[in-house]
């Protein structure tokens, strides 16, 4: 039922079963005196050190807790000791280096990327490799390795703040005897503006038509270069008309080549590494946009009364003006400033799926001291907000809006 009538059992139940088979599989793999994986990664080169220690790991190996040192842009290690929290660190840390898409992340990678984001910033594998396979083996490797580091995010339960693409993630959950199936509305989601054009085409009358003077080829430019590639949407592409008899077949060759085709090899490393991780078969219980969910926590409104009730304090009590004070202003706040603050002391945004129960570590506020000059503090690997004893509700939320505006860094002290 789980696998060909999923949507007879309510998500949530499905993603209770999901985490239990989880922890099930961890009880079988680790122990008391489970090894560690050792691994030095410098913060200044996040994504290859990360690969160079890890990369070559199969998946038994990686769902093993990881031991993680980290190096400062001065190059010192940095004081602390790891007790699990580094190993959300690293992951977070690498998501962030290798998801997300901008030119200064992408001089950091030497100009290689390996996602492009659609028109609302979904994800999916850049088809630059389809069109100019240069450095092959080590860009199929590392999306192998980017496969792991997302099913290590599920297997820990750490949620990212990243959203793919609903044409990639229907390959997650495809096997052999359930193929996927391209759909030309899909196309509005991975470039709204030639779903348009494509659209306008249908429309036209076969003089029309004739005058464009199409043939089954798509030309498409590489990123960050002049070169543009021809490719035959079918075999002697070249030589075949678009007409009015064959439109329709020429928009649906487009649509599968965009979404399918010239992300097919890129997919198929990516989905190896994860299922390396995570069972092919656990993902069958989901949808893409279900999927979506387990990754990154979903849309809904933070709960505060949730947070406060799964809140483990130090130095505090719920009864202490700081806290109270604290709660009141999560009331206050819009959804935008809860996501800030949540991100600010957890490194995600959005609220765990089934709630603040299933944060690991527990959110944790400690007192820092009396001096209230200072600016609250955060150490993400932990969930832990470090917090000035203000007792001042209009200070308190002055010097937290400034914090979680700030963009501050990771703090391990």
């Amino acid at each position: 039922i789980l696998i060909y009538l999923p949507f007879m059992i309510p998500f949530d139940t499905r993603a209770e079963l999901f985490r239990q088979l989880i922890e099930k599989d961890k009880s079988q793999i680790t122990g008391i005196f489970s090894p560690k994986i050792q691994g030095v990664v410098s913060r200044e080169n996040v994504l290859f050190d990360a690969f160079e220690q890890f990369g070559e790991l199969r998946g038994q190996q990686f769902k093993l807790p990881l031991s993680v040192e980290f190096i400062n842009q001065f190059g010192e290690k940095e004081a602390g000791i790891d007790g699990g929290g580094l190993t959300k660190e690293l992951l977070t840390s690498i998501v962030d280096s290798a998801f997300y898409v901008s030119n200064s992340n992408a001089d950091k990678r030497g100009g290689m990327r390996f996602f492009n984001a659609t028109s609302n910033f979904q994800l999916y594998p850049n088809p630059d490799y389809f069109l100019n396979s240069e450095e092959k083996t080590f860009h199929l490797q590392m999306l192998r390795f980017l496969g792991m580091v997302i099913g290590k995010c599920l297997y820990e339960n750490v949620l990212t703040d990243i959203q793919f693409a609903p044409f990639f993630l229907s390959r997650w959950t495809t096997t052999p005897s359930f193929q996927q199936r391209i759909s030309f509305d899909d196309l509005k989601i991975y470039d709204s503006e030639l779903h348009e054009n494509l659209s306008k085409l249908l429309k036209l009358t076969e003089h029309e038509i004739d005058e464009l003077d199409l043939n089954f080829t798509i030309s498409e430019k590489l990123q960050d270069s002049p070169e543009v590639v021809t490719i035959d949407l079918l075999p002697g592409g070249r030589k075949m008309k678009v007409n009015q008899q064959n439109k329709l077949q020429y928009v649906y060759c487009v649509a599968k080549f965009k979404m399918d085709q010239s992300i097919a090899i890129q997919s198929k490393y990516f989905i190896e590494g994860l299922s390396q991780i995570i069972k092919p078969r656990w993902l069958l219980f989901f949808n893409a946009y279900e999927l979506a969910k387990l990754i990154s926590g979903g849309e809904k409104e933070i709960d505060v009364e949730d947070l406060r009730r799964n809140t483990a304090l130090g130095g505090y009590t719920m009864h202490d003006p700081t806290i109270v004070y604290l709660f009141e202003l999560l009331e206050e706040f819009d959804n935008d400033l809860r996501s800030k603050f949540l991100k600010f002391v957890t490194s995600s945004s959005r609220e765990p799926l089934l709630g603040f129960k299933e944060l690991n570590p527990k959110f944790g506020i400690r007192n820092s001291g009396p001096d209230t000059s200072r600016l609250p503090t955060a150490s993400t690997c932990v969930n832990l907000l470090k917090l000035p004893d203000y007792r001042d509700k209009k200070l308190l939320k002055e010097k937290l809006l400034y914090s979680i505006n700030s963009h501050a860094g990771f703090d391990l002290s």
